[in-house]
């Protein structure tokens, strides 16, 4: 199952703190000016942020979804090819390359803590469970992805 655009899209920005600016042309996506995604021209390539040593791990393991040219070699990136991966794949790999740029009370809502007073004074609603806005979780599950607090 391939990923759309207009999914990869949805997932991006329900990531707390994204913003989608053009990056060379294309849609980029960046926390607090940050890029860790890039769409490519052909609309079939993803530019995700990932440690090196990762990347290498992933490229060896997973030629069939990830591969890199010459101008991403030195830089901490690898190229996805949306039509070769699934929706909870694709969230899990964007989560991962998200949590590179964002910063530590945001990537790990989990370990933030809410008063009651902040629930109150809070403009969205947030997940009973793990306290992430329920948008994030909302549009998950739009795009298909099971519900899970695990951000």
């Amino acid at each position: 199952m391939a990923v759309s655009v207009d999914q990869l899209r949805a997932l991006l920005l329900a990531l707390p703190g994204v913003t989608e600016a053009p990056c060379y042309g294309t849609p980029g996506f960046r926390v607090r000016g940050k890029l860790f995604a890039r769409l490519w021209p052909d609309g079939e390539t993803l530019v995700l942020k990932m440690d090196i040593e990762r990347r290498e791990l992933l490229l060896e393991a997973k030629p069939d979804l990830f591969f890199l040219t010459d101008h991403y070699r030195g830089h901490p990136y690898i190229l996805m090819r949306l039509g070769a991966i699934d929706l909870e794949q694709f969230d899990h790999w964007i989560r991962e390359s998200w949590r590179m740029v964002a910063p530590e009370p945001t990537s790990n809502p989990l370990s933030v803590s809410y008063s009651k007073t902040d629930d109150e004074n809070h403009a969205a609603p947030l997940c009973d469970f793990c306290r992430a806005p329920r948008a994030v979780h909302c549009m998950r599950e739009s795009v298909g992805i099971p519900l899970s607090c695990d951000l």
